[in-house]
């Protein structure tokens, strides 16, 4: 099959977000730009380079019965070529051993990237504990309401969330911020 750009189209329609059944499956196309003006009709088009939309519109009932046609064909060069999914089958060979000193080396190294992963995720945690700590933002506010209007516009939190000392300090502990000025 030739890859090929296909622009369609449906006369005297401006617009049409057309639901298309072709078989069991059901495809979304949007053609748009149509007109009728006074030197002629300009039809809806919806154009797609996609060799799988292209059959799919051709096999609706729609395309058949001519409601939707073609109306340009642009040839891309190539072919469309079908993908296959490779079957993967793992069979052991002479060369691939399946007991014995190999085998425990597996098992070994198996071991220790375990050990290793294990290390490298504490190491990971305690620094993320470093930078929370260290992340923590002053912010000085004159009084309640300006620490409430501060985390509603700044973090979106409702105001109806924070009607107290205690939630606005809970929100902002939460974000990362230390308020300054509050008495």
């Amino acid at each position: 099959m030739k890859r090929q750009k296909i622009t369609y189209g449906v006369y005297n329609i401006v617009e049409w977000h057309a639901l298309l059944k072709s078989g069991k499956a059901t495809i979304s196309v949007h053609f748009v730009n149509g007109a009728t003006t006074t030197a002629g009709v300009v039809p809806a088009v919806f154009t797609t380079s996609d060799p799988i939309i292209q059959i799919m519109i051709e096999r609706t009932e729609e395309y058949r019965s001519g409601r939707i046609k073609r109306i340009r064909t642009y040839d891309l060069g190539g072919n469309v070529e079908g993908q296959k999914n490779p079957v993967a089958i793992n069979l052991p060979t002479a060369e691939q051993p399946t007991e014995g000193e190999d085998y425990k080396q597996d098992e070994q190294q198996t071991e220790e990237d375990e050990s290793t992963t294990e290390e490298q995720a504490e190491e990971a945690e305690e620094a993320s504990e470093v930078e929370e700590e260290s992340t923590v933002v002053t912010v000085k506010v004159s009084d309640l309401a300006a620490a409430k209007d501060y985390l509603a516009d700044t973090y979106g939190i409702s105001r109806t969330a924070l009607r107290s000392r205690k939630a606005i300090e809970e929100q902002a502990a939460a974000q990362g911020i230390v308020f300054e000025g509050l008495d």
